[in-house]
C-alpha cells in the first residue's frame, strides 16, 4: 500500500488500482480499505478504484484526536494531496457517516456522485426515525454500556459487534473478522463510537444534489431496509436499491451484484469531462 501524510503528520495508507472514474471507498467502524478488496477487483477492470484505512485503522496511524469530523479532513487531504479529480465517494457503514461530513465540511462542487451502503445520518432512536442502528433499538442506554464494555473489555465487545453484524458468515471467516476487529485499539474506538453516536446529517440531506444511490441488504440485522428508502427519498437527487439475502456485511456477502449496481448507477449518471 501507498500513504500520504497529514497536515498533523499522520501516515494515512491507501491503495489505488485501474483507470477511469475513480471510487474512493470508505470502510465502517473497526474495519480497513480491504473490506471492498473483491469490490475492487471486479471494479477496478472499469475504474479507478481507492480503498483507504481511516485514521486509527488497518495501517495508518492514529493519533489523541479522532472522530468522524477528523476522518472527513483526511479525505479531503487525500483527494487533494493525490490530486484525484471529481470522484465518487462510497461509504459503508461508518464510511457513510464519513462521507456526509465530508459533504457537510468540504461541500459538493468537487464530488461526482455518492454510493451510501448500509448506513444512516443518524444512529441514536428516536421516534419515528427508522435509521436507528440494530433496526430501530439503539437508545442512550445501550450507547453508555457499550463505551464501559468497550473500555473494560474490548475483546467482548469486539465478538458480539461482529456477531451481530454478521450472522450469516461461516465460523472460520468468522474468527477472522473478530481477530481483525478486536485488533484496535480499545481507546481509539470508544472515541469514534461515541463521535459517531452523536452525529445527526439529516438536515443537509435535502442540499445533497449529487447522484447518490442507497443501497441496504434486506437481512441486515443493524438498519432497517425501509430507512435507506426514506433517506434516499430525502436526498435531491437519490434512489434507493435493495439487495436481497444480503445483511449488513453486504460488501462481502453479494460482491459482485454490489459491484453490478454501482458501475451502472456511474455508467448511468455521471458524465466527467
Amino acid at each position: 500500500m501507498a500513504y500520504i501524510l497529514t497536515s498533523d503528520n499522520i501516515k494515512i495508507e491507501y491503495s489505488s488500482r485501474g483507470e477511469g472514474t475513480p471510487i474512493i471507498f470508505i470502510h465502517g467502524f473497526g474495519g480497513e480499505g480491504s473490506s471492498f478488496r473483491v469490490i475492487d477487483k471486479i471494479l477496478s477492470k472499469s475504474f479507478n478504484t481507492i480503498e483507504v484505512d481511516l485514521r486509527g485503522h488497518g495501517r495508518s496511524d492514529t493519533s489523541s484526536e479522532i472522530s468522524i469530523d477528523v476522518f472527513a479532513s483526511d479525505l479531503n487531504e487525500l483527494i487533494e494531496k493525490l490530486d484525484i479529480k471529481k470522484p465518487v465517494l462510497a461509504g459503508w457503514s461508518m464510511g457513510g457517516a464519513v462521507v456526509m461530513e465530508y459533504i457537510k465540511q468540504f461541500g459538493q462542487k468537487d464530488i461526482s456522485a455518492l454510493v451510501l451502503i448500509e448506513t444512516s445520518p443518524m444512529v441514536m432512536e428516536e421516534k419515528g426515525w427508522k435509521g436507528t442502528l440494530l433496526r430501530g433499538v439503539y437508545t442512550k442506554e445501550q450507547f453508555i454500556r457499550d463505551i464501559k464494555i468497550m473500555e473494560l473489555d474490548w475483546m467482548s465487545f469486539a465478538e458480539s459487534f461482529v456477531r451481530e453484524m454478521s450472522p450469516k458468515l461461516d465460523e472460520n471467516s468468522l474468527k477472522l473478522a473478530i481477530e481483525r476487529v478486536s485488533g484496535n485499539r480499545p481507546e481509539v474506538m470508544s472515541s469514534v463510537w461515541e463521535s459517531l453516536m452523536s452525529k445527526d446529517y439529516r438536515s443537509i440531506l435535502p442540499s445533497i444534489e449529487l447522484p447518490t444511490m442507497v443501497i441496504n441488504g434486506s437481512d441486515s440485522t443493524f438498519y432497517d431496509p425501509d430507512s435507506g428508502k426514506d433517506i434516499a427519498s430525502i436526498l435531491g437527487n437519490g434512489e434507493y436499491k435493495i439487495i436481497k439475502d444480503a445483511g449488513h456485511l453486504v460488501v462481502m456477502e453479494k460482491p459482485a451484484e454490489l459491484s453490478r449496481l454501482i458501475s451502472e448507477f456511474i455508467n448511468n449518471k455521471i458524465h466527467i469531462s
